[in-house]
């Protein structure tokens, strides 16, 4: 029974290229009243060439539990210019206080997706043997991968419109009153059926993904700005507080055209057009690319200390050296922003779980504790 329902072993093929050159600079090429400053200088430039081939037996479906993935062919280069530098601003050696500075700079040139600058500025300030105050702004982005660019376009069957999901163009919805007619237009419903038409619910729906050679990079800005304190006092002990803001825009994944187009902010019908109707008016292809979607932006608080004690002889193995060490990280986070699309809402979803938020959780607290002990 065993030998009927195996398969002889699958084969997906994959391979990768990556080509690198790169020159780096590094000294202090001059002093200033506080000391030298450290920089480095450089030039990159990469090639990234990728291909993907699933075993042709994985589209057949008679696989069970495995699912092929779109085949990928693309090469994606880019070269760079960068700079960096740390120094100190001020120091006293009565004190103990100093202050540094780090800066940095990079330009990439990606073959597809195009230019883009990137920096860093950040301050790090000793006050004393027990505190030290920090922060750091930065300019970040992530060119799209071989993957979002070159995914061969697949179709998967399935249903736009089930049981329990209400199509917006049907009469029963009432497309006038909420103001759909437009999109439902846009999609290929024709005028005569706008408060005619009601949708057949599991109608057979092509959905196409894949790649998108056109994508943008992701691009970040993040500011993050706390303090350390390890007291004089208590040997051992550090406390670490830190305020962080991230938020990135046009980034890049799967975008569900559907929810898209009837997004009551939505009013230029953007994506409606990836919706299509056949000449029953059911939705009958969705065309869900890769592309770059909305907002994603988070604020909160990391707090972590840590401690580590000696324990008596009576706690330890055989008379010898015991200790316990503490590890406790707080993470409380204010908001957790999330966007479809640039032209849809923006959903708070803190303390949340589950659709249309992602991945799944969005917890507001989370406590991680560890405790090790030692003999």
């Amino acid at each position: 029974a065993v030998d009927f329902i195996r398969w002889d072993p699958l084969e997906s093929l994959t391979s990768r290229k990556q080509s690198l050159a790169s020159i780096a600079l590094t000294g202090s090429p001059f002093d200033i009243w506080s000391g030298p400053v450290d920089m480095a200088f450089g030039m990159e430039w990469r090639e990234d060439e990728a291909h993907y081939e699933a075993d042709p037996r994985l589209f057949t479906g008679d696989v069970i539990g495995l699912f092929a993935d779109a085949p990928i062919d693309g090469t994606e280069d880019v070269i760079e210019l960068y700079s960096e530098a740390i120094f100190t601003l001020f120091e006293s050696s009565q004190s103990d206080q100093k202050i540094d500075i780090e800066i940095g700079a990079r330009w990439s040139d990606y073959s597809l997706a195009g230019s883009v600058t990137t920096w860093k500025a950040g301050l790090d300030w000793q006050i004393n043997d027990s505190w030290r105050l920090r922060s750091m702004l930065q300019h970040a982005v992530r060119a799209p991968n071989n993957g979002d660019l070159f995914t061969a376009q697949v179709t998967d069957a399935g249903a736009a419109i089930g049981n329990n999901s209400a199509d917006p163009c049907s009469a029963s919805a009432d497309p006038v009153g909420n103001g759909n007619v437009e999109k439902c237009l846009l999609q290929g419903l024709s005028q005569s059926q706008i408060g005619v038409f009601e949708a057949v619910g599991f109608y057979p729906t092509d959905f196409i993904y894949g790649g998108n050679p056109d994508l943008i990079p992701e691009s970040s800005d993040t500011f993050t700005a706390g303090f350390v304190y390890s007291p004089m006092s208590v040997s051992d002990l550090v406390v670490a507080v830190d305020y962080y803001h991230l938020e990135v825009t046009d980034t890049i994944g799967d975008v569900d055209p559907f929810f898209v187009c009837f997004d009551s902010q939505n009013t230029g019908g953007v994506f409606c057009e990836n919706v299509q109707r056949d000449a029953t008016g059911n939705i009958s292809k969705v065309i869900a690319l890769f592309q770059n979607k909305g907002l994603l932006s988070t604020k909160g608080v990391d707090v972590q200390l840590r401690y580590q004690m000696d324990l008596p002889d009576a706690l330890s193995v055989s008379d010898d050296f015991a200790s316990l060490s503490i590890n406790t990280i707080w993470n409380h986070v204010f908001s957790s922003e999330q966007q479809e699309n640039v032209v849809t809402e923006i959903r708070d979803c803190n303390g949340t779980f589950g659709w249309p938020c992602f991945p799944g959780s969005s917890p507001e607290n989370r406590v991680t504790s560890n405790f090790n002990y030692q003999s």
